[in-house]
């Protein structure tokens, strides 16, 4: 009876001690499991972009200028997470080269091949480059001039700030890339007062003002024009205020910044009335005070005011649009103006500051698979789906 007590004890302990070897051992194997899963799909994931990418995202990911930007860089994978990636692949990216990759799209591959190349692409992440910003084409000649007649009255004559934040600065450079600073530009930040500059100057211009903006990175802003940039707020200030107020909204003198007035008026006759003044009224003639180089800039400062005018009617118009838009499509699950429902709370701050513009436009273009978002693209048109964005984020 004792040997049967004591061989059973053995036994017992023979058993715990097999079960915590097992225990020790089993996490070790699980994850050496997984590493050779992962570096299968690696492996896979490798040869399916040589197959495929390469020819616009280049051998090693590192981009095509004006025609697919680099994968292989800690900018994007910082900001682009697995289900980003998995998205873009499978359901390409609207208005661009990138088609869509995925078997319910119509592509080719499997979801078990984006799998394996979003494995390949995210293990780039530990060595990729830090690739400085590249503005493609873009003169920052003409974005100073842009930005004189468009920017200063906000961002400062050397971006210095003033009612908007400081664009001049280290801090901000270093930080923001150049499709940052692009989408700003086009998309505006409705909640602090910036624009959708988008829907009035073209892209062409939006580069080169992102050029001009670039520029003060370096130790001198490159290809600016010989003259300096003419500080038009000051010069306003100190001639113009006065009369038709601090941002032309009147006072002794008429209103200028009025879309119905400048509408009427050419160049050359804002510049003959400052020039040559307009006799039997008070505004006198300021060829002898102002420069010509002076009464350039306050014709384009007014002109900026034209455009910001329009801007801001066009940004209320695909605002009102959106609010529609989304009333009709988007309330049922995100609750009125995005504030929850049966699916996720799209005004909270978290999820705008973790979102960036163009995450949220393809989330709703290509909607989330395996979740009831579905895609919107080819039922919205792009400038409804960006009018959306514009609207969600404007409640930041």
């Amino acid at each position: 009876m004792e040997r049967k007590m004591v061989a059973g004890l053995l036994l017992s302990l023979l058993l715990a001690i097999l079960v915590l070897a097992y225990l020790l051992l089993e996490p070790g194997r699980i994850q050496a499991a997984a590493e050779q899963i992962r570096e299968r799909a690696v492996t896979h994931g490798r040869d399916l972009f040589r197959a495929n990418c390469t020819a616009c995202h280049g051998p090693e990911g590192e981009g095509t200028p004006g025609l697919a930007p680099p994968l292989n860089a800690q900018g994007f994978l910082e900001v682009a997470g697995d289900r980003v990636i998995h998205d873009l692949i499978a359901n390409g990216k609207a208005g661009t080269a990138m088609p869509a990759w995925a078997e319910d799209n119509g592509g080719p591959l499997r979801e078990v091949d984006i799998a394996a190349l979003v494995a390949f692409i995210r293990s780039w992440q530990p060595t990729a480059p830090e690739i400085p910003s590249q503005t493609t084409g873009g003169s920052p000649a003409r974005g100073s001039r842009l930005y004189a007649a468009t920017c200063v009255v906000c961002h400062g004559p050397n971006g210095e700030g003033n009612i908007g934040p400081a664009l001049n600065s280290p801090q901000f450079l270093e930080s923001r890339n150049d499709q940052y600073i692009r989408s700003v530009i086009t998309e505006g930040v409705l909640s602090k007062g910036m624009p959708t500059w988008g829907v009035v100057l073209t892209a062409d211009q939006i580069t080169d003002l992102v050029a001009f903006i670039r520029g003060w990175q370096a130790a001198a802003t490159p290809a600016l024009p010989a003259k300096p940039l003419i500080d038009v707020a000051a010069v306003f200030a100190a001639n113009c205020q006065v009369c038709h107020g601090a941002n032309g909204q009147g006072g002794f003198g008429p209103a200028l910044a009025r879309p119905e007035l400048l509408d009427t008026l050419t160049d050359a006759a804002i510049t003959a009335t400052i020039t040559d003044g307009r006799p039997g009224t008070p505004m006198r003639s300021w060829q002898d005070a102002l420069s010509a180089e002076e009464i350039a800039a306050l014709v384009e400062l007014l002109r900026g005011w034209q455009r910001a005018a329009a801007a801001r009617t066009d940004t209320a118009a695909a605002l009102s649009s959106a609010a529609a838009i989304f009333a009709a499509r988007c309330a049922a699950c995100h609750g009125p103006g995005g504030s929850g429902g049966f699916a996720t709370d799209l005004r909270r701050p978290e999820y705008l500051a973790a979102t960036t513009a163009e995450e949220l436009a393809a989330v709703i273009a290509t909607g989330r698979p395996g979740t009831a978002m579905p895609a919107w693209q080819g039922r919205l048109s792009p400038e409804e789906i960006a009018a959306l964005v514009a609207y969600l984020r404007g409640g930041e």
